[in-house]
Parts: C-alpha cells; structure tokens; sequence
C-alpha cells in the first residue's frame, strides 16, 4: 500500500489509481468538487525511483498552494502528487 492510500484522510484528499500504472497512484491534496478554471500544482518526488513520498512534501506543497492563493486573489490551486516506485524494491519497516 502506497503512501498515498495511507494518508488519503487529510482534508480535499482524493487517491485515483493510475491504469496501467504498476500500482501508481495519483494523490490529491486541495482538490475542488468541480476542476473547472483551478490551476493544478503537478509535483513528482524525486527519491531516485527508490524512496517513498515524504508527509513534509504535502505540508510544504500546501503552503506553497496558499501562497499562491494569497498572492493571486481569485486562483484557485489543487495539487496532484504521482506517488511511485520504479524499482519495485521496497524497505523493511
């Protein structure tokens, strides 16, 4: 299970599985009932294929969302995280 089906509680979640993705998913963090006229904030982790998606990445993308906001009033921003793993490779815990 991906980091993101792990944390799909915090508030304007929403997880979508990536067809044909080998168990990629896309995580959403701000994401409005209706997409229409919101700028989307698409980030990739870098981790060299290997390590999972930090938590501190969604609260730092999340501030840098309201910023955005702030400084822009009338936008409105959601942002889309790819949570992967190219290397099938997996840490023990």
């Amino acid at each position: 299970m991906g980091w993101a089906s792990v944390n799909a509680g915090l508030k304007g979640a929403d997880v979508e599985d990536i067809p044909q993705g080998n168990g990629s998913q896309m995580f959403w963090v701000r994401k409005d009932e209706d997409m229409k006229g919101v700028k989307v904030l698409y980030y990739v982790h870098g981790g060299g294929f290997l390590l999972p998606l930090d938590g501190s990445a969604i609260v730092f993308l999340d501030d840098v969302a309201k910023g955005i906001e702030k400084a822009s009033p009338g936008i409105k921003v959601s942002i889309a995280v790819l949570d992967y793993s190219a290397s099938g490779f997996t840490f023990l815990t």
